[in-house]
């Protein structure tokens, strides 16, 4: 006992704070996990902005399937190795191995490098999309999905990438809508006092 009350002696600061951080956390503890800040207005997208974004998309898109499609097969296989090299397998669009080794089988479609090539990756592939689910863009998620069906398009990979997916997007529309709806602070029932 003498040892305590000598130490709250020489640390008076050091107790005041620990009673204040206490208290702190027990009354953010009531607003933070029940009530949320309130509702930010957001500046309403117009459609045709959200038109004109997804336009230059497919114009790069287009872009770069004009380009691979004029390319030989070397090129495409010289550019597929590249792009594995550089830890591009299925992004950004249009300069991704995977990309490089389809367009190889559209050409020549027995082509045992690409076919080789494809098949060792696909797992790989299969890692980075689920990495891009994870990270919640799910646009570019689903583009990946579909470079690698084009590979393999009986892989049961593909079936619990897309419930990943589809699940991911479930979820974050959730969470969305619960941020937009205010929550009060919910306080413990009180007790009824026993008449006696």
């Amino acid at each position: 006992m003498a040892i305590e009350s000598a130490f709250l002696r020489a640390h008076p600061h050091l107790v005041a704070s620990v009673v204040v951080v206490l208290l702190s956390a027990a009354l953010a503890g009531c607003s933070s996990s029940h009530r949320s800040a309130p509702p930010v207005a957001k500046a309403p997208i117009a459609p045709a902005k959200t038109a004109s974004a997804s336009i230059p998309s497919a114009a790069v898109a287009l872009k770069a399937a004009d380009r691979l499609a004029a390319m030989s097969v070397d090129q495409l296989m010289d550019q597929a190795q590249k792009a594995l090299q550089g830890n591009r397998l299925v992004a950004p669009a249009g300069d991704n191995a995977f990309e490089y080794y389809l367009e190889v089988l559209q050409k020549s479609p027995r082509n045992r490098a690409a076919q080789s090539a494809l098949r060792e990756t696909f797992p790989y592939g299969a890692q980075i999309v689920d990495q891009t689910i994870h990270k919640k863009n799910f646009a570019e998620a689903r583009r990946e999905i579909g470079l690698l069906a084009k590979a393999d398009p009986t892989d049961y990979t593909l079936t619990i990438l897309r419930s990943k997916l589809n699940a991911a997007r479930t979820l974050a529309a959730q969470q969305q809508k619960r941020s937009k709806t205010p929550h009060r602070c919910k306080r413990p029932p009180r007790r009824r006092r026993r008449n006696r």
